[in-house]
Order: C-alpha cells, then structure tokens, then sequence
C-alpha cells in the first residue's frame, strides 16, 4: 500500500518502465588527452531532441576539457536485450550515426566542469572551473541544433577569484536572462542578469549540485547540495542571504547530487543522493522528506535524475560503472532496470521523449563511450501510427 503522505499522481503512477530502445557509441576524440577527468560528481552529458517532429533521434552533448562535443542517436524501436543478472545490453550504433561533431570550446580554454540545459532546451550553459559560463542557443521547435545558433560567451569572467574547482550553473528557459552560477572553492552562488552579476549568495558549506525548481511563478527558487545539507533559497528574499530553509541530510556525509521534478502538479518534489548512497525524496513546500530508498546505489551517489513520464522512479549512478533505475515509492528496483558501463560515469541526464509520453536517458563514460535510452510507462504505449 502507497504511503498516505504521497501525492495521488506518484501513488497512482505505473509500476513498472518500459525500456524501447537502447543504444551506445564510442566517441572519437580530436587528441589523447579526451577526456578529460572532471571532478568525481561532475555532470558533463545534456540530452535533447534533435528532431521538431515525432522521430525518435536525439543529440547527446559531451564536455571534455575545454571542449563541448554532440553525437546524433537514433532511438527507434529495437528489440532490447538483456544479460547477466538481467541487466541492459545496448545495440551498437553506426558509425555513421556516432560521428561527433565539435560544438564549441571554451572562451577561457579552462576545463568545463559541467554543462546544463534551459528548461525548454533553448540554451546550453558551459561551466569552467573558476565559474566563467559560455551561453550557446538553438531555435527551440524549428529543428534547430546546438552549434548553429548565437553564443554568449565569457559571463562571470570579471568575477574570477581564489583556486579553481567545481561550478555548475542553471538557467530557466530560452527568455529568462537569469543565470545562478554555483562555485564550491568560494561557497557563493552568483546570480546574474544577463552578463550583469545582480546578487552573491555566500553559502554555508560548499555547494556540490545547484537545480531550479518551478516552485511559484518567477522561477527564483533553487536548491543546492551544501555538504550534508540541501539549502534552498529564493533570490527575492534579502534576509538570511536568500536561504528559506536548510535541511540536514546525510549524516555529516556530503550530497552530490540534486534532482528537481518536471512533472506537472509535482514541482515541490525533490530529490537528493550522495555519499550515504541514499536517495531522499522531499517537499519543499513541507520541509520534509517524502521517503529514503536506501542502499540505491553501491557506491557514493554522483548522478541522479527524476523521471519526468513515471513518478515514483529515478534514475541513480555512482562511482562505479552501474546505472540503477528504480522506485523510490517503494525503495525497491523492481520495475525499473540496470545497465553497465564500461568504466566509470562522467555525466547522466534525461529529458522528455519525441512524442512526450516517455524518458530518455544518456550518460557517458570515461572511455568515451555514450549510452542512450528510450523507456515509457508500462501501462501506456508511445507508439507511431
């Protein structure tokens, strides 16, 4: 029986996922210094639709150095198969189709310690280690791609202080001009409008994971994985330095990584992992956590993501090569899948499927290698007439 304190879209939601596609490729890179190592927790794979209409074909876009990479994957229905323990096997994909194609490097030949997406994949933001970001943008539903559109570049490169290490920013969508820089040497997150630096929020340990929520109208509110605890703040507020609420997890072990929901009606949901290999779903809007699926992982949490199609299912990788999908409705992986790497995750993201029922999940490894997948709730079908 589902807990009385959850939702009755994540209580009702399907039971199982649906994998229809799964495919990987190795990405040939332009010198023997690709790729580059990163810090342990850095996300440094994006996934979008590279498609305006229905077909299954999607960009996975790679940082490795100061250089930004994307590879082309057809995820159309194939026949998926599985191996030891039941897990994943992926189908190779052509030559053809894992060609990469070198987006952009970056403005200050720093190595990028990760990239993101807008909310509506209008804008790619590439991060280096002093927090000095690079803004590329594409033509959201004409079918455009990264690499042809306008970049703006070097926002943040007045602010540079101090010794480099991890920094992560996020931006709303393709019209929002705000751009929340996290920077874990300094323990601040800059706000800025446009290239304008508008706010500096001195966090109280060092962040780790920085994430928009769609919590109220403004898109202002954002968490942060600071040491063992998950800090959220809005920028509208002055007081406390912009902190609403700062909640313990953890046991004095660090959180790397943050997810927010995307699902509509489930905005507040939010969910963490880290060293403890625990991930906590919580509600920010009752500064609680909703459930703890431990043991989610075998190894310290790095990536994680909420899928958007089921609720009640995450997608969780670590240290080591596996990625887990499972319930943390039920703190079980039944339902859900596992694959393996050849070595260990450099990057993990998921956005929406084509037709929007459904995820799909790409993540790349440190040989190189990219993986992608298609899943879909069981109890629906996402198929093309």
């Amino acid at each position: 029986m589902a807990p009385a304190n959850l939702p009755k879209s994540i209580a009702n939601g399907p039971s199982a996922l649906e994998v229809r596609a799964f495919a990987h490729a190795r990405v040939v890179f332009p010198s023997p210094s690709h790729p580059s190592p990163g810090e342990h927790h850095a996300s440094r794979a994006c996934v979008y639709s590279a498609c305006a209409s229905d077909e299954e074909t999607y960009d996975v876009i790679i940082a490795s150095g100061c250089d930004v990479f994307a590879c082309e994957i057809d995820l159309s229905d194939s026949n998926v198969e599985r191996g030891k323990e039941n897990a994943l096997r992926p189908t190779a994909v052509s030559a053809t189709a894992a060609r990469r194609r070198r987006l952009e490097s970056s403005s200050t030949k720093r190595e990028i310690q990760s990239i993101s997406l807008s909310e509506d994949a209008g804008k790619l933001l590439m991060v280096d280690n002093f927090g000095v970001v690079d803004v590329m943008t594409r033509d959201v539903g004409e079918g455009g791609k990264f690499g042809d559109g306008s970049r703006l570049a070097a926002v943040g490169a007045n602010d540079v202080e101090g010794v480099g290490g991890w920094c992560g920013a996020v931006t709303g969508g393709r019209d929002d001009g705000k751009i929340y820089v996290a920077k874990s040497s300094q323990r601040v997150v800059d706000l800025y409008d446009g290239d304008r630096r508008v706010r500096r929020i001195r966090t109280l340990l060092a962040p780790y994971d920085i994430e928009l929520t769609a919590v109220g109208n403004g898109g202002n509110v954002f968490v942060v994985a600071e040491g063992h605890q998950l800090a959220v703040y809005d920028d509208r507020i002055a007081e406390r330095g912009g902190c609403a609420n700062r909640i313990p997890l953890g046991y004095n072990k660090p959180l790397y990584a943050v997810s927010t929901s995307r699902t509509p009606g489930l905005e507040s949901v939010i969910a963490c992992g880290g060293a403890e290999r625990v991930v906590h779903v919580l509600d920010v809007r009752k500064w609680g956590a909703m459930e703890r699926w431990k043991n989610a992982a075998k190894f310290d949490i790095t990536q994680l993501e909420l899928s958007t199609s089921s609720p009640g299912f995450a997608y969780v990788a670590g240290l080591d090569y596996e990625c887990m999908c499972g319930s943390w409705r039920t703190q079980k992986s039944d339902g859900g899948f596992s694959f393996r790497a050849d070595t260990r995750w450099m990057g993990l993201h998921s956005c929406k499927t084509a037709c929007g029922r459904g995820d799909v999940l790409a993540g790349w490894a440190e040989s190189g290698h990219v993986y992608a997948l298609r899943t879909q709730p069981a109890i629906d079908s996402c198929r093309h007439e």
